[in-house]
């Protein structure tokens, strides 16, 4: 008689809810522990060269001292070194934490020369921003070539390198910081594109338009209407603006000055429209249209850190000098820095050692003077102080006057 085995009915005892609940929160707790130390491990500071990017040797005279060879005749030698030019004390440069500078360097879409050109210098402890604006004029010396306005630099680099963007660019931040004497940390080369796109991604830029601006340029395919008053431009009319300099009384610094009301209007709209979508529109843009040595965690870094800005604590400034034409008024238009002026801007705004650069180290090579034109030098030793300080705050509530012909 076969057996058969009985069907077991036992069912097995059912997981209290509370039970299953108490392993989903356990997982969720270590999920978002994840999250924080994922975030915490990307999200640091980032790491910069603390070395000192010009010369603080002394200054040392030279001179031919006569010798003698082994049968005491005297020989002719070339020029030594017999002492310094000064006695000061050598000056220690500690650089401040949490402040990094910055090259921002804009181009059209025609030619590669800069003509948006400004040193950033952002101090992360204190929420404030220094934005310096060199005007695209400036002589300097950068080549032997007759043209040396200091937008055609990145041209005359991308040359020598073949047309490598981040080499000219690191050429261009060698230049800057051995005869300005500051210290920059990152570089940013930007076409017009990435502006349209970001002003685009926070919905347009609200500021007042300071005058009508009407150009028309077929060989760069640019047509410029503008009506004055207040108004949210959307990122082709943001470009028009910050591209046109025809009317103003100083044209490139009346550029300068329109500029910053951009920036100004473009910070305080970053600060309040920027969100998840927005960020990812930026990163996006950066990634199409800068040239940068920035990577995607420095990006994140600086993205938060700015949101952090006090508007009254952005400052922003032009390089302080004049207006020269070379060869006795017929030739090109200058602008030469002062170079006490400079010097000072330099020491106010963008530097980020613990001590002031001195005037014996600044411009050892005077590569900012054309000391064979009289005029160009008066300019350069005359001590002109920066003209105009403007705060992000108060240009938001009250604009800036840029005169007009």
């Amino acid at each position: 008689m076969s057996k058969t085995k009985a069907k077991s009915t036992r069912r097995k005892p059912k997981q209290a809810r509370g039970a299953v609940v108490t392993e989903v929160m356990v997982i969720l707790l270590f999920a978002v522990i994840a999250l924080i130390v994922a975030i915490r491990l990307f999200y640091q500071p980032p790491q910069v060269d603390d070395n000192l990017p010009f010369d603080i040797d002394p200054i040392v005279t030279t001179a031919s001292l006569p010798q003698t060879n082994e049968q005491g005749e005297t020989i002719n030698t070339p020029d030594v070194p017999v002492g310094p030019a000064t006695t000061d004390d050598p000056v220690e440069y500690i650089r401040r934490e949490g402040v990094y500078n910055f090259l921002i360097a804009g181009h059209d879409r025609v030619a590669v020369n800069t003509d948006v050109l400004i040193v950033a210098s952002f101090d992360t402890k204190n929420n404030s921003l220094n934005l310096v604006q060199i005007p695209r004029d400036t002589y300097a010396e950068y080549t032997t070539d007759s043209y040396r306005k200091i937008n055609g630099a990145l041209s005359v680099y991308l040359n020598k390198t073949y047309y490598d963007y981040d080499k000219s660019m690191e050429m261009l931040m060698e230049f800057l910081m051995k005869n300005l004497n500051i210290k920059l940390d990152y570089y940013a080369l930007i076409d017009l594109d990435i502006l349209q796109e970001m002003v685009d991604a926070i919905g347009g830029v609200y500021l007042n338009v300071p005058a009508d601006m009407d150009f028309s340029d077929p060989t760069q395919n640019l047509e410029i209407h503008l009506k004055a008053g207040p108004q949210t431009l959307n990122g082709e009319q943001a470009e028009h603006f910050v591209r046109f300099r025809y009317g103003y009384v100083q044209a490139d610094i009346g550029r300068n000055d329109a500029q910053k009301i951009f920036m100004a209007a473009f910070l305080q709209q970053y600060k309040q429209n920027l969100n998840l979508s927005t960020l990812t529109k930026t990163v996006e843009s950066m990634i199409k249209h800068v040239t940068t040595n920035l990577s995607v965690a420095d990006c994140v870094f600086f993205a938060k850190e700015a949101l952090e800005l006090d508007m009254s604590k952005v400052v922003m400034v032009n390089m302080p000098g004049s207006d020269v034409r070379e060869r006795d008024g017929l030739g090109q238009w200058y602008f030469v820095l002062s170079r006490a002026g400079a010097l000072d801007a330099v020491n106010r705004f963008l530097n980020v050692y613990t001590a002031d650069i001195t005037d014996s180290i600044f411009d050892r090579s005077y590569s900012f003077s054309k000391e064979t034109n009289a005029e160009f030098a008066a300019i350069y030793n005359t001590d002109i102080k920066i003209a105009n300080e403007y705060n992000a705050q108060e240009v938001n509530q009250e604009g800036i006057y840029i005169p007009r012909t």
